[in-house]
């Protein structure tokens, strides 16, 4: 790190001259760009009518996108090392720190800047507040599904949910985890056991859970979590399920973005089971396929809302 801030502090003003013409550039070419029409069908006096529209082609947008984002990245850099090199009593570390703080939200900034003059203000804001400002991060996770049945038949299935919580700000940051289950006349569940370990230490701390709410068919329990800032925390959590029906149909779906998913499947004797992961942004591979196991994972990542489907039942003897 201290050799790249050297050389920045040495060739800043060709580095900012290079961005600036590259920016300018950009913004240049911009317009010169294409126009691709649309037609528009409207009804007027009882009659469709059509209308022809035309609208700049994506090369434009990006065009511009790049060339403020360079511009702004450019002064950015500009006025940082400006101050790095006539501020010499400060120390140096702490103050080299706090330039690369300043570099990071400035750049975040230019980025929120040129998005929201694109694109419609709602979508800005999911976009805003669940990637661009998230501070605690869900990351190997693993789903496992333990299946079993019981002599008067009814089917059990074991959640076992686990993943890491990383705080990914330089603050300390607290995170709910808030459980909502259901029971009706075909399934009740329970909470078994909610465990977290933090950084560096060996065993698992139990974690009671407050009641919220219920209802006539659903439990609430929620608990805060705080994380040390730069820092991750182990989460386990345990559900139990118990079926009425002689099969298992249940989704599970992400409230939180999470990066890379395993899941486990362990099955009782003679029984199917299948999986469908149609939502998924990334894609779910196989690694294990057999009668009484299946595995498999996602590498890359899974946004809020986005989920699985499942289904299993014993297979029927037709002798």
């Amino acid at each position: 790190m201290e050799k790249f801030i050297n050389f920045l502090k040495s060739y800043y003003l060709l580095i900012v001259i290079f961005l600036i013409v590259s920016g300018v550039t950009s913004l240049y070419f911009s317009s010169d760009y294409e126009l691709n029409s649309k037609n528009i069908q409207e009804i007027s006096n009882g009659q469709i009518v059509i209308n022809s529209v035309f609208v700049p082609g994506s090369k434009k947008y990006f065009l511009e996108i790049t060339g403020n984002f360079l511009i702004t990245f450019a002064i950015t850099i500009f006025i940082s090392l400006f101050f790095v090199n006539f501020i010499d009593k400060i120390d140096k570390d702490k103050f080299e720190n706090k330039l690369l703080d300043f570099q990071k939200d400035t750049a975040k900034n230019a980025i929120l800047s040129t998005f929201e003059r694109l694109i419609e203000p709602e979508f800005f804001n999911i976009i805003k507040n669940e990637i661009l400002n998230l501070k605690l991060l869900r990351t190997d996770c693993r789903w496992q599904y333990d299946i079993e049945e019981e002599t008067n038949g009814l089917l059990i299935l074991t959640r076992t949910i686990s993943y890491k919580l990383k705080n990914i700000s330089n603050e300390v940051s607290q995170e709910p985890i808030n459980i909502i289950y259901s029971d009706n006349t075909h399934t009740s569940s329970e909470i078994i056991e909610l465990k977290s370990r933090a950084d560096g230490e060996d065993k698992f701390t139990k974690i009671e859970f407050v009641k919220k709410g219920e209802g006539n068919n659903f439990k609430q329990n929620i608990e805060i979590i705080e994380v040390k800032a730069n820092s991750s925390i182990e989460i386990i959590l345990i559900l139990k399920q118990t079926f009425k029906n002689k099969y298992i149909f249940e989704t599970h779906i992400s409230r939180y973005p999470i990066i890379n998913l395993e899941i486990i499947v362990n099955l009782p004797k003679d029984f199917s089971f299948s999986l469908s992961a149609d939502t998924l942004s990334s894609p779910l591979e196989t690694h294990v396929d057999t009668a009484r196991k299946k595995t498999y994972q996602v590498k890359g990542a899974i946004y809020k809302g986005q989920g699985i489907e499942f289904f299993a039942e014993k297979i029927k003897n037709d002798q």
